[in-house]
């Protein structure tokens, strides 16, 4: 013993652990084991915690504890269609090679340039609120000198109501220079 603490003292670690190797390895092996006996000890005391829960009494005996689930689950067959559909469309045009979304018919009609104009879009008015669909804005760029190329673009914003909460939705169509 005497002869460990001298070499503790003067020997480096690499030194400690080459001329003291099997009192590492004993050192290893009494850590595993102790760490086996607590794992094996709380499994026993665990499988001690379970079995009380199972008993009411000893007059009694064990408990008999239904352990079948049941869930109810409730599915907005509407919604579930329409997210459905648009899935089944996006995955038809991504196998057709359509790339673009097809161009909307707009119509655009106001008497005073002060008015709110009247939209529709593929036949539907966007309106200011009566309608499932309230125009917010509409931004054009339109030079009719077909003899040059200029860019032509409009931007139609509007809420879209027919969900369950009001989502903004908008038209965005231009072209290049």
């Amino acid at each position: 013993m005497k002869q460990f603490i001298h070499d503790w003292i003067h020997l480096t670690q690499g030194e400690m652990f080459i001329k003291y190797w099997h009192l590492w390895l004993l050192m290893l092996l009494i850590v595993l084991l102790i760490l086996v006996v607590i794992v094996w000890w709380h499994d026993d005391i665990f499988k001690q915690i379970r079995d009380k829960q199972w008993q009411e009494d000893d007059s009694v005996g064990r408990k008999n504890i239904n352990t079948e689930l049941s869930t109810n689950i409730t599915l907005d067959t509407a919604k579930a269609q329409r997210a459905f559909d648009l899935l089944d469309e996006t995955v038809e045009q991504i196998k057709g090679g359509e790339r673009a979304v097809k161009q909307p018919h707009v119509r655009i009609e106001f008497d005073d340039i002060r008015d709110v104009p009247k939209v529709w879009v593929d036949g539907e008015l966007m309106d200011d609120g009566a309608n499932d669909k309230s125009l917010v804005s509409l931004k054009v760029d339109w030079n009719t000198d077909t003899a040059t190329e200029n860019h032509k673009g409009f931007d139609i914003n509007y809420y879209d109501l027919t969900g369950e909460r009001p989502m903004s939705r908008g038209l965005r169509e231009g072209s290049v220079m």
